[in-house]
């Protein structure tokens, strides 16, 4: 009774999007974010699957970057299985990442989700694939319409519950939504269980599986590799790699607030000592963002000097050096024994996964509540991630630790990743 009615909730919203449409369709002649969206869907040439006589194996929709890198084990394993995919994403900063991959592979089809160009083409006209994957949320209703239909199976990756209020209306709504699925892949132990009390139909089966952790695993297997092409940074991380790996500290994400750890005099010694390296990895690489960086920098250090990593850059005592070369964030932290992970005293902390397969020792701020990611971590090594209230105190949490037995420790549960993604694969067999 509550899918039913869910189903029809959603089927008045998608109702209620066309009727809305012209008036969309004006708007764009004058709402700039609005024009530019009808404009990047409508500069996408479309050739679907049913005007070449093709059916799909599996469809994916992604919303942005990060849920392409979840599904992305799963995308690639079909398509070397010369499987033809349909890739659905929500966010042109995914764009560029898509349309590689669908270069790459020429069994691969892609399509910006139509939000603002329904009356021209629409999702349920595009996609031919009775596998449908949805990773996170972004729960479009025409998406779940679809995925909702008998003759589809419907999978959610990564699924979380962290940071939904499970009670009164807001439980009977989220058990209709996720009572859509058949299968649901969570993205960690902590969330099976909140999925099982949610208490869902027998026909949605529940697992647990880390999507990134392959993907990340794949990337740290070629780290040398991609930071020895890297023309900028390849002297500087050669040289950096002849230290005591314990002995590097890095801050990757970082956003300016994540320089407050130089308002510690102790970090400053160190620094000028030689006794430890710290690099800074922006959020954001823009010139603006870097030159900010620098002034923090200078503002909060006068004592110690501040270079951008270049070709001729050489490792010296009293630096702060800044990394902006894009794409290189994950395969860098395999130099580093300690890792500030930023956004934990702004919105939320990015990436924690990453440093922590590459044997790292994570540091954070306290907004943790969206990443499951933590979570992931702290039921395999509690110790490994500390959070920090007070970054000016951060020195005080810094220590030597066991990287040989976590390094280990991590290579195990990659290995025990492995075979489980082939028992997993077993579920998604044509």
């Amino acid at each position: 009774m509550m899918l039913n009615t869910y189903l029809s909730f959603q089927r008045f919203a998608l109702l209620f999007q066309w009727l809305i449409a012209p008036f969309f369709e004006l708007l764009a002649l004058f709402v700039g974010p609005i024009k530019n969206r009808k404009a990047f869907e409508l500069s996408k040439k479309i050739i679907t699957y049913k005007d070449r006589g093709i059916s799909a194996s599996h469809c994916f929709h992604v919303s942005s970057e990060g849920e392409l890198e979840q599904a992305m084990p799963l995308i690639t394993h079909f398509l070397e299985q010369d499987l033809y995919i349909e890739l659905v994403y929500t966010s042109p900063s995914v764009d560029r990442k898509c349309t590689e991959l669908s270069k790459r592979y020429e069994r691969l089809n892609i399509l910006p989700l139509p939000l603002m160009t329904i009356y021209r083409r629409n999702f349920s006209s595009w996609v031919t694939a009775k596998s449908f994957f949805m990773c996170r949320y972004d729960f479009f209703s025409e998406l779940m319409l679809y995925g909702a239909r008998s003759d589809v199976r419907f999978t959610l990756l990564s699924a979380s519950l962290k940071g939904k209020k499970l009670s009164g209306l807001n439980r009977i709504f989220y058990r209709a939504l996720y009572n859509c699925f058949d299968y649901i892949i969570a993205a960690s132990e902590i969330e099976l269980k909140n999925f099982n009390e949610l208490r869902l139909k027998s026909k949605v089966h529940l697992r647990t599986f880390e999507m990134r952790l392959l993907q990340i695993s794949k990337r740290i297997s070629n780290s040398k590799t991609t930071i020895e092409s890297s023309r900028d940074i390849s002297n500087f991380f050669s040289q950096l790699q002849a230290k005591d790996v314990q002995s590097n500290f890095i801050i990757g994400s970082a956003w300016p607030v994540d320089l407050d750890i130089l308002r510690s005099s102790s970090l400053q010694e160190k620094i000028l000592s030689g006794e430890l390296t710290l690099v800074i990895a922006p959020h954001s690489l823009s010139s603006s963002a870097i030159a900010e960086i620098l002034s923090t920098i200078e503002k909060l250090a006068p004592t110690l000097n501040s270079q951008v990593i270049d070709e001729n850059t050489t490792l010296e005592s009293g630096y702060v050096y800044i990394n902006k070369t894009p794409g290189v964030l994950l395969e860098s932290y395999c130099y580093f024994g300690h890792v500030l992970v930023g956004g934990g005293h702004g919105r939320s902390i990015h990436s924690v996964l990453e440093p922590f397969l590459c044997g790292a020792r994570i540091y954070c701020g306290p907004k943790i509540f969206r990443s499951t990611e933590f979570d992931f971590i702290k039921e395999i090594s509690p110790s490994e991630v500390i959070v920090v209230e007070d970054l000016s105190k951060i020195t005080s949490s810094i220590s030597e630790y066991n990287r040989e037995y976590e390094t280990a420790k991590r290579r195990k549960v990659v290995a025990q990743y492995e075979e489980g993604f082939q028992q997993l694969m077993d579920l998604f067999r044509c």
